[in-house]
């Protein structure tokens, strides 16, 4: 009986001393979730930043279920706190780009070991993707169209004036066909708003010949939230 009451004590010393992934410790694994902004069809990146408020998620050991999850901070960084030595995993899910997932996310997961007790673990970047529409954004580009209107055969200037109804056209970065076209006002003025950042071409339709028209083009660059681009007059000839 002795030996017996000793056997069990000590196994009962391993089973105390093995400890499984999770919470109870003094580690910690912290990293960043790091967002690539695309257009629709995944050809322009529009942004990419450390993002906010986003949920991370951690999967002890060999489970087949998250444990506990969080939200990312202004900087896009994360922290779990409390942890024992082991392997852990850690994911945020991202938007499908493969078509593969009938939910149209999947998860990003990045693997991280913990070796020793009282140790802060930097994982990996989890790197995801989003999209957005060109006129998602808070940007916005304005500007007037002036007319100059000849005769027919463009030998006589009969009258100069900011044009009213007249059509101008935007396109994104080297996109072939415009995304987005608008009138212009009584006063010959325009405005596309609500555009995410990067590289427009704004234009209008002149005809010079009274045969065949031409793009009037200016090239504009917005590469922060909430800027007003104010372009120079379009001339276009009728």
């Amino acid at each position: 009986m002795i030996r017996i009451f000793f056997l069990g004590f000590a196994f009962a010393i391993i089973i105390s001393c093995t400890s499984e992934e999770g919470e109870g410790g003094n580690s910690v694994i912290e990293g960043k979730v790091f967002t690539k902004v695309y257009n629709n069809s995944f050809t322009h990146l529009i942004d990419s930043f450390y993002a906010p408020d986003i949920d991370v998620f951690i999967i002890y050991g060999d489970d087949q279920v998250y444990s506990n999850d969080i939200k990312t901070n202004w900087d896009g960084s994360y922290r779990f706190e409390y942890l024992r030595k082991g392997n852990y995993k850690i994911f945020a899910y991202s938007t499908d780009t493969t078509g593969l997932y009938g939910a149209g996310i999947y998860p990003v997961m990045v693997d991280v070991k913990i070796k020793s007790n009282n140790e802060v673990v930097k994982a990996d970047d989890i790197v995801v993707l989003e999209t957005m529409d060109y006129d998602d954004g808070t940007s916005s580009i304005t500007g007037r169209v002036y007319v100059r209107d000849y005769n027919n055969e463009r030998t006589t200037l009969l009258a100069e004036y900011y044009g009213a109804d007249e059509r101008v056209f935007v396109v994104y970065g080297n996109d072939k066909s415009h995304f987005d076209d608008v009138r212009t006002h009584h006063n010959g003025t325009y405005q596309f708003s609500n555009l995410v950042k990067g590289t427009y071409i704004v234009y209008a339709l002149t005809d010079p010949t009274g045969r065949q028209v031409y793009p009037v083009a200016d090239t504009v660059e917005i590469t922060e939230d909430f800027q007003h681009v104010v372009l120079d007059d379009f001339i276009i000839i009728k």
